[in-house]
C-alpha cells in the first residue's frame, strides 16, 4: 500500500489491503478512516518504519516539499 504525506499527516494511496491488520494495532497516535476509504495516521519516524515492516514495496510520496519521493 502507498503513502502521501502531507505535513504532520500520512495517507493511503491504494486499495484496501488485509495486511492492514497487522499495521494498524502498532501504529502511535492518531488513527482514521477518511472520505473515499483512505485512512490516515501521524508522520513519526516510528510509524513509516511499522508501515514499512509490513508493506516493503509501498512507495512513500512526500508532498510536504522537504525531501524527495522515497521507495522503501
Amino acid at each position: 500500500m502507498n503513502l502521501l504525506i502531507e505535513g504532520n499527516r500520512v495517507k493511503t494511496t491504494s486499495e484496501y489491503d488485509v495486511r492492514m491488520i497487522r499495521a494498524l494495532p502498532r501504529l502511535e497516535g492518531m488513527k482514521r478512516w477518511a472520505s473515499g476509504k483512505v485512512f490516515t495516521f501521524e508522520n513519526t519516524p516510528y510509524n513509516l518504519e511499522v508501515w514499512r515492516s509490513v508493506f516493503p514495496a509501498s512507495k512513500v510520496e512526500d508532498k510536504t516539499g522537504l525531501g524527495s519521493d522515497r521507495k522503501s
